[in-house]
């Protein structure tokens, strides 16, 4: 279940990539309208997943922590928001299916996934808004 659920979530993300990759219209993915509808629905999936499958406390914090950052996002135009509170969802579940209940290495998974999160959002996806 904890890969299963990833490449789900990841698929679900990927959807709407379809229809603007079939238009050939990439500027559209750093359009602040096209990137909060995705965090929300993204935030959305996350939710809906706690009512379907029991998962632990650091799920929940995880993926409440995410929606909070893409609130104060959708809110502020500014995607630093989205760099702080970082979406983890999907690799802490990679995490349990590779270390289990064993949280020793999350720390540096966590650094990892901020470091890249700051990459993504000031060099590789620069704000258009």
């Amino acid at each position: 279940m904890y890969l299963l659920l990833p490449i789900l979530l990841t698929v679900l993300d990927r959807i709407d990539g379809i229809f603007i990759q079939f238009h050939n219209n990439k500027k559209c993915y750093q359009t602040f309208y096209y990137q909060y509808l995705d965090k929300i629905c993204d935030s959305f999936s996350y939710l809906l997943l706690l009512l379907f499958f029991p998962f632990d406390n650091y799920y929940l914090f995880f993926a409440l922590y995410r929606c909070i950052g893409v609130l104060l996002f959708s809110l502020t135009k500014d995607s630093k928001w989205l760099i702080f509170f970082f979406d983890f969802v999907k690799e802490y579940l990679l995490y349990l299916f590779v270390f289990g209940k064993n949280y020793n290495y999350m720390p540096f998974f966590i650094l990892c996934k901020i470091v890249f999160e700051y990459y993504f959002h000031t060099k590789i996806n620069k704000p258009q808004y």
